[in-house]
Parts: structure tokens; C-alpha cells; sequence
């Protein structure tokens, strides 16, 4: 059954859907973030998806196995780097004489002491001046990690709801927002599709390609580094300077510096400074030239440009993380991609008519 709804009618259901609609986005302002990532989560997890799901008739199971595909390789990190750390730790405890059995000892016997020496009436009054400062702080250190945690699950749930109902809420728009117009949106859905698969594709393989290159590089550096001189953990650093390359502004010098000036340190306290300098200002050049400026500023337009202009999109990738932070990252790339659609195809569209 249909419907004739009045001009007078109309109007107000219009006012009834832009209030509507201002609520949903007003709702949806400070999850703004996590639209972001899980759009960049399923992009990137959608391959995986494609391919599973021809061989797996659960969508379910496969959007499940995709993620964690996803998911698996960061906790493999994660995994690793504190392996890393507590060999570090073992092996400061064992060589470093002060924090030998005899000085833990000691140290031990000092800290019981300790509360035979306080004064508690004093230390009743600065809990009771500044307690109320402590909690405060540590409760808001303690929500923004669980901030950070219920984000990040928020983020793979709306990246699994959109491999598994992505062409159907495509669908949906398409019939119901402009449906006069479908071939022209079904042909503006593909280009930004297109576009975005592209580029948030290449950062992963700028990611990947940067953790082995990094990792190489540290490798065969180490081949003829003094021995004073050796980068540790050449695969930890590698793989660092991947996930390193999504910092805004600062990119893999928040790496690569601070191990230089520890070589630096190492080299001055050593007393090789002035004679093993060549390796120091080999490590600076060649970090520049293959870890630094190759994979970012060449590897990730080339791998990810697919129709949008490389220099376009090398800036989206610093003018977005200068003006938005960390998110910046993914939403200026969306933003380009979303302007160059619309210069490209609606632009030309309106001016028909």
C-alpha cells in the first residue's frame, strides 16, 4: 500500500530526518576514531576475506579467521619485544655487580628500616593534601587505557560487521538514497572502493616492505660493524621501523635516531669515537637512503596510488597526521579520495544540470 503524503506532511517528515540524523551523527561524533580504523581494518583484512570465503561457507568463520589473521601478527610483536626485554633484564641482573644477592640484600634490609623512620602524623597530612590529585590521575591514566582497549574492540567489530554486510549496506544506499541515480552511484562506490583498497593496501606493504628492509639493512650492517659497535636486535628494530612509519611527522627517526646516539655514546665511552667515526657516518647515510626515505616517500604513492596523484597523496599522508594526529593518517588519504571522486565524477554531474 502507498502513501500520498502532502507538501505540508513532507516538510515536517524532512525536519523529522534531519533531526534524526543530526542525533545519529551527534551520537557518533566521538566514536569518530573508530569509524576510521575500522574502515582501515577492513580494507586491509578484506582479502584475506575474499579468498577464505570461496573456500568456507560460514561468512562467520571467515570473517573470524581474517581477523585474526589480523590480530595474530600484532600479538606475535608484542610477544616478541617482551621476550626481547626480559633477555635484556636476565642478562642486566646477572653482569651489573649492584644488583648482585649481597647489594638486593642490603638494599632489602634498608627498605624495612624505612618505616621505622616515618613519621605518620606528616604522612597522614600529605595524603589527605594531595591523595585526591593521585586517585584522580591514576584513574584518569587507568580509563584511558581501557579507553584505548574498548576502541580498539569496537574498531575489529565494526571491521567484521563490514566484511560480512558491506555489499549489502552498499546496496541499501544505493536504492534508497539515490535511486534515480544508481548507475551513477554504483559507478562513484567502485571508484572510492577502488581508491581506498589501493592505498590503505599499500600501507600495509609500506609497513611490511619497511620491517624488512630495516631489518636487512641492520643485518648486513652488523656483518662489518666493529665489535663494539653491534646493533642489537637487528630483527626487533626492523620491525620496528615498520610499525613506526604510522607515527605523524616524526616516521622512523623516533627508531633510528635514538640508536645512533646510543652507538655515539657507546663509541665515546669506548674510546673508539675518531676511529671506527666511518661506521657511525655509514649507519647515518645508509638508514637515510634505504629505511627512511626509500619505503616512505617512494613505496607507499607507488604502491598505493592506483588512480590518485602521487604527490596528491604524499601529501594527505603529511598534511593528515599534522592536522588530525595519529588518525590523520587514515583520514587524510579517505579525504583525498573523497574530494578527487568528487571533482572527477559529481562535479561534472551537477554542472549537466
Amino acid at each position: 500500500m502507498k502513501f500520498n503524503i502532502t507538501l505540508n506532511y513532507k516538510n515536517m517528515w524532512l525536519l523529522f530526518g534531519m533531526l534524526l540524523m543530526s542525533i545519529l551523527l551527534f551520537m557518533l561524533l566521538p566514536f569518530f576514531d573508530v569509524l576510521v580504523y575500522g574502515i582501515f581494518i577492513y580494507y586491509i583484512a578484506r582479502p584475506i576475506f575474499l579468498r577464505i570465503k570461496g573456500k568456507i561457507k560460514s561468512s562467520d568463520t571467515a570473517v573470524f579467521i581474517s581477523l585474526l589473521l589480523f590480530v595474530i601478527p600484532v600479538i606475535f610483536l608484542g610477544l616478541y619485544a617482551l621476550s626481547v626485554a626480559s633477555l635484556e633484564l636476565n642478562k642486566l641482573i646477572t653482569n651489573n655487580e649492584f644488583l648482585s644477592e649481597g647489594y638486593i640484600m642490603m638494599v632489602t634490609d634498608r627498605l624495612v628500616e624505612i618505616p621505622q623512620s616515618i613519621d605518620f602524623s606528616s604522612l597522614t597530612r600529605i595524603i589527605q593534601e594531595h591523595g585526591g590529585n593521585m586517585i584522580a590521575e591514576i584513574t584518569a591514566y587507568l580509563l584511558g587505557i581501557l579507553n584505548i582497549v574498548v576502541k580498539l574492540l569496537l574498531s575489529l567489530l565494526l571491521g567484521a560487521y563490514l566484511l560480512k554486510h558491506a555489499s549489502a549496506l552498499r546496496d541499501f544506499i544505493e536504492d534508497n538514497m539515490l535511486p534515480g541515480e544508481r548507475g551513477f552511484t554504483h559507478e562513484l562506490f567502485n571508484s572510492v572502493d577502488s581508491h581506498l583498497s589501493g592505498i590503505f593496501f599499500g600501507t600495509v606493504l609500506t609497513i611490511l616492505a619497511t620491517a624488512l628492509i630495516g631489518t636487512l639493512t641492520f643485518t648486513l650492517l652488523n656483518i662489518i660493524a666493529p665489535p663494539e659497535l653491534v646493533i642489537p636486535y637487528p630483527m626487533l628494530l626492523g620491525v620496528l621501523c615498520g610499525v613506526a612509519t604510522l607515527i605523524p611527522a616524526i616516521g622512523l627517526k623516533a627508531v633510528w635516531v635514538p640508536l645512533l646516539l646510543s652507538l655515539i655514546i657507546r663509541a665515546y665511552l669506548g674510546g673508539i669515537l675518531f676511529t671506527e667515526w666511518w661506521f657511525l657516518a655509514l649507519f647515518f647515510v645508509v638508514v637515510n637512503i634505504f629505511i627512511d626515505f626509500t619505503p616512505d616517500l617512494l613505496l607507499r604513492p607507488l604502491l598505493a596510488g592506483r588512480g590518485i596523484h602521487k604527490g596528491a597523496l604524499m601529501l594527505a599522508y603529511i598534511f593528515g597526521p599534522a592536522v588530525f594526529g595519529f588518525i590523520g593518517l587514515f583520514l587524510g588519504p579517505i579525504i583525498l579520495v573523497l574530494s578527487v571522486n568528487f571533482l572527477r565524477l559529481v562535479l561534472p554531474k551537477i554542472r549537466e544540470k
